[in-house]
């Protein structure tokens, strides 16, 4: 049975590749464009490209890279085991008013400048602004829809959380390589020193109300969503319990109730133990593909 599974497994990864394998004309295989679409990897995303907006050959093989590496950490440490199979489609939008208009044609209330994902429709917006700020968003907007794949109601901090986490991901690096992002680190290390934070066990037990208030000015929480993340992500043993936590709320359990039950010594212990690592210098992480 396991050796079904497996084979089930590669045939998934297979197929992903096949729509990226390109035929080269004879006479073309010593150019360097030639060579770089032999090795373009996988197409991960179905990308929709409005007002003549299109991210170049380099930048769709470092996104498509990079995304089957986020899609391969969701499926080996996070206990999504369809990961490969989750289809991701994006719309992207050079211009403003395109993007804005598009919005209301999809009776989409959000106030996203820069992009969102659409649950209903299985779809990604996206404002081009720049290339490599396009990159980031199509990471982050992913994550909803790798996390989401699997229906349950997870609390924003770790729904954002994650996707503030692989939006940190440096398109094309191998291994993956997710960067920390130091101005939400400088927000958090301020606020925590200025004895400011709001306690852990408030900032789980709050609503969307309390969530969209705690964002006004600056974003504190969707960036302590991200610090939670980057502290939990940082080792193997702490990857497991966001695993745990998942397989919690997919189990219909709250945010404050998930972390109790998987987390040793409950909300408490993670608080001090997340108190004590922001005093700590901060590193990259890099995620070695699985097998």
């Amino acid at each position: 049975m396991q050796k079904k599974s497996n084979l089930a497994q590669r045939l998934i990864k297979t197929l992903w590749v096949l729509p990226a394998l390109l035929v080269i004309p004879f006479g073309q295989s010593g150019s360097s464009e030639a060579q770089n679409l032999a090795v373009r990897p996988p197409v991960s995303m179905r990308l929709i490209s409005h007002n003549a907006c299109e991210l170049g050959l380099i930048q769709q093989n470092r996104l498509n890279s990079s995304l089957n590496a986020i899609r391969d950490v969701y499926q080996t440490k996070l206990g999504y085991a369809q990961a490969f199979e989750v289809p991701i489609k994006a719309h992207t939008f050079c211009s403003r008013s395109g993007f804005e208009a598009y919005k209301r044609q999809i009776g989409s209330r959000t106030s996203a400048s820069t992009g969102f994902y659409s649950r209903s429709r299985q779809e990604i917006v996206v404002y081009h602004a720049s290339e490599e700020s396009t990159l980031q968003t199509l990471f982050h907007e992913s994550s909803h829809a790798l996390l989401r794949s699997q229906a349950a109601r997870y609390p924003k901090w770790l729904n954002e959380g994650l996707a503030e986490y692989f939006e940190g991901a440096q398109a094309g690096s191998e291994p993956l390589e997710i960067q920390p992002q130091h101005v939400k680190e400088q927000r958090i290390q301020s606020l925590y020193l200025a004895g400011r934070m709001p306690s852990l066990e408030s900032y789980l037990n709050q609503g969307v109300r309390e969530w969209n208030q705690m964002q006004k000015g600056q974003p504190v929480a969707s960036s302590m969503a991200w610090s939670l993340v980057y502290f939990l992500m940082e080792e193997s043993q702490r990857q497991d319990l966001v695993r745990g936590m998942i397989q919690e709320h997919q189990h219909g359990k709250s945010a404050l109730v998930a972390v109790e039950q998987t987390y040793p010594g409950g909300v408490a212990q993670l608080e001090r133990d997340w108190h004590q690592w922001l005093g700590q210098s901060r590193q990259a992480h890099r995620w070695t593909p699985s097998a």
